[in-house]
């Protein structure tokens, strides 16, 4: 072998090795920051809890189970924390490490579509909310993808109302959403560098506006798509917002409540952690539990087709509102890290063995 041929040899080989080690390190940093949340998260809970459920005896049962089931001790934050939530352990529990940085990755090959709001209508029809304009790297189309001149976008915008909702790609859980007025709506107020879809404000249904008129109160469907070809509800949130947010994102304060298969709550409001907020509604004065959602049922059914014809992602969340008709309108669905963690402490386990390859 010649000496150029084998330097190229080398350097191939140290490239391979330097890119396996930025693997490793990065996969070492995510679980490190993985499990300092959780660990700050539980320091969190006790501090307003007052106690603390999870001694050296019930740590050490933590630790064990996480030896057996995983491999490795060291994912027993989410656990602990789980356990700090509920008052009890569960050996069958899913730790939020494991869930996204083992189970995600191979079960979500196309996750990133998720994050481009601006192709769901595309992909899922009417069952998306139809957009006003989506609006690409500066180029504005309409919902066929037909181009818009700049021209022509205050004559699309004359029939949506005194404001629209225009989101962002790459953003979830409300991030990125801003309603603007119509009247103050400009071609070339965007950022070229982003892609966005303006869309009409959904007027939600009368019974769903009781629980707060300010925000359009969206339920949380959680799908997992089973290697038989079934689409199984993991879980079911009807969320809600307070006070004057827009949102309804436990993140600015909003509340949620269980829901069973029916779409009936079956629990009071609950926030951050699930810790109980209150059994009746502060301002409507009727009690959460054995109320019935409208809309739940199709609702369930559209995100079960809606998954089955993305059969790429094997869990996905879908955030639908039902609209003023009781037409269920999906808002947005993250198939990228949809969560669970609250849900699989406080309901869960929430798989089934047969779904686990450890």
């Amino acid at each position: 072998m010649n000496r150029h041929k084998l330097v190229n040899r080398i350097a191939g080989r140290l490239k391979t090795g330097f890119e396996v080690l930025n693997r490793a390190s990065v996969r070492g940093l995510n679980y490190k920051m993985s499990r300092n949340e959780a660990k700050e998260r539980r320091l969190e809970l006790i501090r307003l809890n007052g106690r603390q459920y999870v001694d050296r005896k019930m740590m050490n049962r933590i630790k064990t189970n996480c030896k057996k089931r995983f491999g490795d001790s060291s994912y027993w934050p989410w656990l602990a924390l789980y356990t700090e939530m509920r008052g009890e352990f569960f050996e069958e529990w899913i730790p939020v490490d494991y869930y996204r940085f083992k189970l995600l990755p191979a079960w979500n090959q196309l996750s990133e579509v998720s994050q481009h709001k601006s192709y769901d209508y595309r992909l899922f029809g009417d069952f998306a909310v139809r957009p006003i304009l989506i609006v690409l790297k500066g180029a504005y189309y309409d919902s066929d993808f037909q181009p818009v001149k700049p021209k022509w976008v205050r004559e699309l915008l004359a029939g949506a109302g005194q404001e629209v909702v225009v989101k962002a790609d790459g953003e979830n859980s409300g991030k990125g959403t801003v309603f603007v007025k119509t009247s103050q709506f400009r071609p070339g107020m965007l950022d070229i560098r982003s892609n966005y879809v303006v869309q009409p404000v959904v007027k939600q249904h009368s019974d769903l506006a009781r629980l707060s008129e300010n925000s359009v109160n969206s339920i949380r469907i959680t799908t997992f798509l089973t290697e038989d070809n079934r689409v199984r509800l993991l879980h079911a949130n009807q969320k809600f917002g307070r006070g004057t947010s827009r949102v309804d994102n436990l993140g600015t304060g909003g509340l949620f409540v269980r829901l069973d298969e029916e779409g009936r709550v079956i629990t009071g409001a609950m926030g951050d952690y699930g810790r109980y907020s209150e059994e009746v509604h502060p301002v409507g004065g009727f009690q959460y539990k054995g109320t019935v959602i409208p809309g739940f049922r199709d609702a369930l059914e559209k995100c079960r087709l809606a998954h089955r014809s993305f059969p790429y992602t094997r869990v996905v969340g879908w955030d639908v509102a039902i609209d003023y008709t009781g037409s269920p309108k999906l808002l947005e669905w993250n198939a990228r890290r949809p969560g669970i963690w609250v849900d699989e402490a406080l309901f869960g386990p929430l798989w089934e063995k047969r779904d686990i390859l450890l």
